[in-house]
């Protein structure tokens, strides 16, 4: 997975720290922008390719050492629906859009129970990727590193395709070409993990548990403005109007 050499750790007044060896690289997320078509499809193949390293690891030997539960996922059936709930009372979302996200919801929680595990990075964003210029050298910050699904991860790895472009002006010719090169390439790499209905089902329990919780936290800061043409809004709503939303290309493959 490429994580880089620890030289040291310990705790200090009860905060624990890591100190490891600096790699010449920048996240990711901040060379995203500057990367072509081409770049960015190799730049997602490697970062998958460094997660599929990660879901290698035996899910036993890990068990003693993640987190039982990552925060941007619901525990419960029960806890999930509250969220989906406070964005209904709050007028955010419509009934209709309440009761369909929630009926998709049921459908994960249903086959989760029978869904092998895997270690998970479980914050597989491009944030958390080191590019050097011309490869995804390492992934960084494992605190949310938890034994789930790998659609968990993979709903990162689609959502880097496949979510709605930037609020505003219309996409350029070069930038639809380039966009239509990375969901080209994401298809290719998620399609032996999307084989079923069941597997779809959790992409998709996940993709709006995560949106639910980016929403709720960009709506508790102060100031907050218009949330229309924020990205946790636009996924849910169009996955409440949409089967499957913004993942029905890939899904309907």
């Amino acid at each position: 997975m490429g994580y880089p050499t620890v030289l040291d750790s310990g705790a200090t007044r009860g905060f624990e720290w890591v100190v490891t060896r600096e790699i010449a690289a920048t996240s990711l997320d901040d060379a995203w922008d500057t990367l072509d078509g081409e770049r960015r499809v190799a730049a997602a193949r490697r970062l998958w390719e460094r997660a599929r390293a990660v879901h290698r690891v035996d899910p036993a030997a890990a068990a003693a050492v993640v987190r039982p539960h990552n925060p941007f996922y619901a525990r419960s059936p029960d806890e999930a629906g509250a969220a989906l709930l406070r964005l209904h009372t709050a007028g955010v979302l419509t009934r209709d859009e309440h009761a369909r996200l929630s009926a998709a919801l049921d459908r994960h929680w249903a086959v989760l129970p029978n869904a092998p595990r895997v270690l998970n990075h479980g914050d597989l964003s491009p944030v958390n990727a080191l590019w050097d210029g011309t490869d995804v050298v390492a992934l960084l910050d494992f605190e949310f590193a938890v034994l789930a699904p790998v659609q968990l991860d993979l709903n990162e790895l689609v959502k880097l395709a496949f979510a709605p472009p930037p609020a505003g002006a219309g996409p350029t010719a070069r930038e639809r070409a380039d966009r239509a090169l990375l969901q080209e390439a994401v298809a290719e790499l998620a399609r032996p993990l999307l084989r079923t209905d069941a597997d779809a089902d959790l992409l998709i329990g996940h993709s709006i548990q995560l949106e639910t919780w980016g929403l709720e936290r960009e709506l508790a800061k102060p100031g907050s403005k218009s949330y229309e043409d924020w990205e946790p809004y636009r996924m849910l709503v169009a996955c409440a109007h949409t089967d499957s939303g913004h993942y029905a290309p890939l899904l309907g493959r």
